[in-house]
């Protein structure tokens, strides 16, 4: 685990402003095509509100969620899903913090009495659609390398420091490590050593014209264009809320990783069908 050496944004255009409007995120992202970091867009949410750990478990004690669970705290070894109690999840999440991380899960489900703090950030386009908000907490979590298969999203960070590492579409010739054919076509292997410096290392594997980040503070919000990969890694207690919407096809990088991303859909729904025929076989 490394410390946030320098702060600050990196190549990623930056908006600074008092109100909020959806063609304010079409124009400093040139059509959604790059990213932006929106400086501020939703911290009245985060000064209203308390976002802490021990609150947003306390709200709903019975109600359950899946978490990621790490038992040797290495976020690059594979985890255990286990479902508990958010009151079963209190004491070990506080005495272990780096052992659970509560990850991609439906934030309007998993906290619905907190959700409508953070109501619908105001820059999204007019019409969105398939609108779904995750959310990401832990404590000094990272993220694999990946990019978004067909989702436009808005990555807004609610408590403690975060920084994201991005690189264009163009990077997919390096970054794109798994097989296009696979389960996972959208992530990499490519990544820093647990104690290492994530700026650092894509910065020499990819180059500093290619590579671009931003240091997050609470209340701020980052457009991820879809097939831009990331990496992220949190600060301390961490939460984020990331809201996914598809994006237009227009906005796809092709042939890559556009190609690698129509596979991914195509055997993301063929899953769904064979999952489906398995339940009505069940039944």
């Amino acid at each position: 685990m490394t410390t946030l050496k320098t702060g600050g944004c990196g190549g990623v255009r930056t908006l600074r402003q008092q109100k909020w409007a959806p063609s304010d995120l079409a124009q400093a992202s040139e059509g959604m095509k790059f990213p932006v970091l929106l400086k501020g867009c939703c911290r009245p949410e985060v000064e209203a509100h308390e976002w802490s750990l021990g609150r947003m478990l306390a709200l709903d004690p019975e109600a359950e969620v899946t978490v990621e669970y790490y038992p040797d705290a290495d976020r690059r070894l594979p985890y255990e899903q286990i479902t508990r109690p958010f009151k079963d999840l209190a004491g070990p999440m506080a005495d272990e913090p780096e052992k659970w991380f509560i990850a991609e899960r439906n934030f309007d489900e998993v906290f619905p009495r907190v959700a409508p703090d953070l109501p619908a950030l105001s820059v999204l386009p007019v019409g969105a659609r398939c609108v779904l908000r995750l959310v990401f907490f832990g404590t000094n979590s990272q993220s694999a390398t990946h990019f978004h298969v067909r989702d436009q999203a808005i990555l807004a960070h609610l408590r403690g420091r975060k920084r994201v590492v991005l690189a264009g579409p163009k990077a997919t010739n390096v970054l794109a490590t798994n097989s296009p054919f696979g389960g996972r076509p959208q992530f990499s292997t490519h990544g820093p050593e647990s104690d290492g410096d994530a700026l650092d290392y894509f910065t020499d594997l990819l180059g500093t014209e290619t590579v671009s980040h931003v240091d997050m503070e609470p209340g701020d919000a980052l457009f991820i264009p879809v097939h831009w990969w990331h990496w992220a890694e949190g600060y301390g207690e961490n939460l984020s809320v990331t809201t996914f919407w598809r994006a237009s096809l227009r906005n796809w990088e092709f042939p890559h990783p556009g190609v690698r991303a129509a596979n991914a859909v195509v055997l993301g729904e063929a899953a769904k069908i064979v999952r489906g025929v398995a339940e009505r076989m069940r039944t």
